[in-house]
């Protein structure tokens, strides 16, 4: 399926299938190039559509004629129709375990918005090239007030999608922090540590006590908790970060490159 477009009168002009895919693709596209904060497109009712019928063969003119400006000014603007059904056979995916770590947490997909990573993703740039790859990407209401977008891999319409959830808050010091979120393990706590916990534990908690919950075990050596995945905790000590299992300790590298690795790892699986 093929998206083709022109520009007319200082606006762009799009004609696309009426497949949700497709919109979100392009809606995707335009969001990076423009840079805006927010595109939408509203969904109108077909049946409130009025169309004229098809000339018969004897009405139309010998020869074809180009429309007159103002024949293309009168034209009337119809906007994208809802997504399609999904085919028969599609899982809804209310039943996914992502939609049941949303219900959780009291939050909502705003549908209407496409969503645009946070800025402060720049200085992090593997990070924002994974979550840019996302298939589908939307706003998050939510009652903190957090801004935050949620990213479907391959989409968010599946149950078995994976998904992550992105925003930019206060870290313990009061600088800028990333609390991403793998929803998609839901029930398992995956995602990184944040004073506000949301889903796994917050960052100013005791680290052992984490620890042994998470992998039966406390480190000999504590640190800030950076991020837990399943019965793994990450740690924090100073500018490096460790991953801690109950056994080992495997060096992550600095606090980007472990974010980076784990933002790949929950994108994938």
């Amino acid at each position: 399926m093929a998206v083709e477009g022109a520009t007319e009168g200082g606006r762009i002009v799009l004609v696309a299938p009426d497949d949700a895919a497709v919109r979100d693709t392009a809606l995707g596209v335009l969001s990076e190039l423009s840079g805006a904060s927010r595109l939408s497109v509203p969904a109108l009712d077909p049946a409130t559509l009025e169309s004229e019928p098809s000339p018969s063969p004897a009405e139309l003119p010998n020869s074809p004629a180009v429309p007159a400006a103002d024949d293309l000014r009168r034209t009337t603007h119809v906007g994208l129709a809802s997504s399609a059904p999904a085919p028969e056979g599609f899982p809804e995916p209310s039943a996914g375990p992502w939609k049941q770590a949303l219900a959780s947490l009291g939050w909502r997909i705003d549908t209407d918005r496409w969503g645009q990573l946070p800025e402060a993703l720049d200085r992090v740039a593997p990070v924002r090239q994974v979550l840019a790859s996302a298939g589908e990407r939307r706003l998050i209401l939510a009652e903190d007030g957090v801004e935050r977008v949620i990213c479907g891999f391959p989409d968010l319409r599946r149950p078995e999608s994976k998904v992550l959830a992105v925003a930019v808050v206060p870290d313990l010091d009061g600088n800028d922090s990333f609390e991403l979120l793998a929803l998609h393990r839901h029930p398992r706590p995956t995602g990184t540590c944040t004073p506000a916990g949301q889903l796994t534990p917050a960052s100013d908690l005791l680290p052992g006590p984490v620890c042994v919950t998470h992998t039966g075990r406390a480190p000999s050596i504590g640190g800030e908790l950076f991020a837990v995945d399943g019965r793994t905790v990450y740690l924090k000590r100073g500018r490096a970060v460790i991953a801690w299992d109950g056994r080992n300790e495997q060096a992550m590298g600095t606090a980007n490159q472990a974010l980076a690795s784990l933002v790949l790892r929950w994108s994938n699986r």
